[in-house]
């Protein structure tokens, strides 16, 4: 094989983290190799490296360089050397675009570094052209960001499906995600490298993942995993946020879910919503008070008859049923119903988890009421809710699951519904503790932050 051919190659197989040994002769002619690479995995003793350097006729006069380099958490390759021109990164640069039509492979090569290297083994200087790299369109080197983002970018249109592993504290305590098509490694062994490589540049792996992804229509992106995914929706918010000014392509995975599975059975789905944005703005009830009246008023006559009557005689009704199988899904009518029995039931579940119903709370729960401008009918229902809810009739996360299936993409309303809960545990201008940890499950579950809660928190109380 041919040495431009063989670096080609080496390139393709190389992980990020790994090493490798370089010979180069900047002055060489173009029309032969300037820059030539092994693996120091595959090749230890450079044999493979002086093979390829023998091919090469390099005229006695012409000066040569020998080192090694490795490749940093981007993908870019890092040279190392004591005693190598300045000339070097244009020399291979002028070399790239002049073979890169017949060798599309060299793209491998841009932005290259030269890091100089003092006597005493220390970096003291680092070189690199990247302006001039930016006419090279660059392939990513496998187990870099950039190549999980090319990745990504090939499953949007395909039936593909490839191995993951993310974290939100990778190399360099940064968020990372690496992603390898299956059928590029049926048998995972190429994903181990990619894996161990990674792991060998992670400090903590306490906060890491590890599955497949798939693109499901309609579900979108999908995370399949053995595990319980604890960590799912902090690692992509964090992912989300360090990358998407750079790669556009992974603000997709706001759409994405969690597919939790047990020795090849499904448990369960879960969405991941990213709500932080939508509560940077004040949510005034009074505003949404006539809206959210006519959307009630869209609930048959009927069905709240029967909540009634389901919720003031008959202790073991369970309203979830009721609410998924009388009214159809994804209507304005279930968006309703959902919304108003997930809070008043909610708000009466919050009101006893401190042993005992205070006035403000039901003060709070009558306010509502006004401010929904409810009629009797409506009265006696939200009642009737409260107060199932303080007894938990039905298990309150069933409710809240239930209301998040049907409201999931519908972002004011599950707003709204947060908005309200944290007014209700509002009490001497504080959140009640016990109220806070509660409303903090509720808002996880919605795939709501800690810290966009605390902002919910923060518009009440100013």
């Amino acid at each position: 094989m041919k040495p431009t051919q063989s670096t080609i190659q080496t390139l393709e197989e190389l992980h990020v983290g790994d090493r490798f040994w370089y010979w180069t002769c900047p002055s060489l002619d173009s029309t032969h190799p300037r820059i030539i690479i092994t693996s120091f995995a595959q090749d230890p003793a450079k044999k493979q490296l002086q093979n390829l350097i023998s091919l090469v006729s390099a005229p006695p006069d012409k000066r040569t360089f020998q080192g090694f380099g490795d490749i940093n958490s981007s993908g870019t390759l890092r040279l190392y050397s004591s005693i190598a021109p300045s000339n070097l990164l244009l020399s291979i640069y002028s070399w790239v675009q002049n073979n890169l039509l017949m060798y599309p492979g060299l793209a491998y090569f841009s932005n290259i570094m030269l890091n100089r290297v003092g006597p005493n083994g220390q970096i003291t200087e680092t070189v690199n052209i990247d302006e001039l790299w930016r006419s090279v369109d660059r392939i990513p080197i496998k187990g870099s960001v950039a190549h999980a983002m090319h990745v990504l970018e090939q499953l949007v249109d395909t039936k593909k499906e490839a191995l993951f592993w993310m974290t939100s504290s990778g190399p360099h305590e940064r968020p990372f995600i690496s992603l390898l098509p299956l059928e590029d490694d049926d048998s995972a062994e190429r994903f181990e490298d990619l894996l161990s490589n990674a792991l060998r540049r992670t400090k903590n792996t306490d906060l890491s993942m590890l599955g497949i992804l798939q693109k499901i229509e309609p579900l979108g992106f999908v995370f399949i995993v053995q595990s319980k995914g604890m960590h799912w929706k902090d690692i992509i918010g964090s992912l989300i946020n360090t990358y998407e000014p750079d790669y556009p392509i992974i603000g997709q995975l706001r759409g994405s879910q969690l597919m939790r599975m047990r020795k090849g059975v499904f448990l369960d789905r879960i969405p991941y919503i990213n709500l932080e944005e939508n509560t940077k703005n004040t949510v005034d009830l009074s505003a949404w008070g006539s809206s959210i009246h006519e959307s009630i008023n869209h609930v048959q006559e009927g069905l709240l008859l029967e909540l009634i009557e389901m919720g003031l005689e008959n202790q073991d009704a369970d309203l979830l049923d009721l609410q998924t199988s009388v009214v159809p899904p994804k209507t304005e009518k279930a968006k309703s119903a959902a919304f108003f029995i997930a809070s008043f039931y909610i708000m009466g579940h919050m009101a006893q988890l401190d042993g005992s119903v205070c006035k403000h709370e039901l003060q709070k729960a009558k306010n509502l009421q006004q401010e929904l401008q409810l009629s009797g009918t409506f009265k006696a229902l939200s009642k009737s809710l409260f107060s199932l809810g303080k007894k938990n009739i039905v298990d309150y996360q069933d409710i809240i699951r239930e209301f998040f299936q049907i409201c999931r993409h519908d972002l004011l309303i599950l707003r709204m519904f947060l908005y309200i809960q944290v007014q209700v545990a509002w009490v001497n201008n504080v959140l009640d503790p016990k109220a806070k940890i509660f409303l903090q499950e509720i808002a996880s579950s919605f795939g709501l932050s800690r810290e966009a809660l605390e902002q919910i928190e923060k518009q009440i109380r100013n």
